[in-house]
């Protein structure tokens, strides 16, 4: 394959989404939460017949071709601000514009937190949604979160496993609340 990630000693995590006409959005992490501060990054892929261009920090063109690294991709979450974050899905909203749900760990601990962030102009923004509850594997995984996800739809309505000391429950809560 061809690389369009480094971070050297690292394991990376990658969603995409593509418009089917000529924009991808990638969100990657430069970092495993269980193995140092993790945050998340956008790049930006643009085509047009023959012709491709990856777009980097605020949009930017970048002039080389990959492997980028996180210094020329923009920021879309900073895990010493708000705890290791994980990447649970991207896609394009009604306008256009790339919108992310993810799991964040304050202080790398649980309980686990979600996020809603949206690409507005150049600059991505955040939205605490919950508490996530625990882990659903404590003694193996102690950052596996129930899980986010977007309706296959609508963007605007998220459905979300939280757990608590009654146990895990699935709810549906519209986007448009944040």
């Amino acid at each position: 394959g061809y690389p369009l990630w480094t971070v050297p000693a690292n394991t990376c995590y990658l969603k995409c989404v593509c418009n089917n006409s000529n924009r991808a959005e990638f969100l990657l992490t430069d970092n495993h939460p269980t193995h140092g501060i993790t945050s998340v990054y956008q790049i930006s892929l643009t085509w047009n017949g023959t012709a491709t261009q990856w777009k980097g920090i605020n949009g930017t063109s970048l002039s080389m071709l990959p492997p980028a690294i996180p210094s020329v991709a923009t920021l879309v979450l900073n895990g010493n601000t708000v705890g290791n974050s994980w990447i649970n899905q991207v896609e394009f909203a009604a306008d256009g514009n790339p919108v992310a749900l993810l799991s964040t760990y304050p202080g790398n601990a649980l309980p686990g937190r979600y996020r809603f962030a949206k690409l507005v102009g150049s600059t991505w923004q955040t939205f605490d949604i919950c508490n996530a509850g625990g882990s659903i594997e404590p003694q193996d995984e102690p950052n596996y979160l129930g899980g986010i996800c977007f309706d296959g739809r609508d963007t605007n309505k998220v459905y979300l496993s939280i757990g608590d000391a009654t146990g895990w429950r699935i709810a549906l809560l519209h986007a448009s609340v944040c």
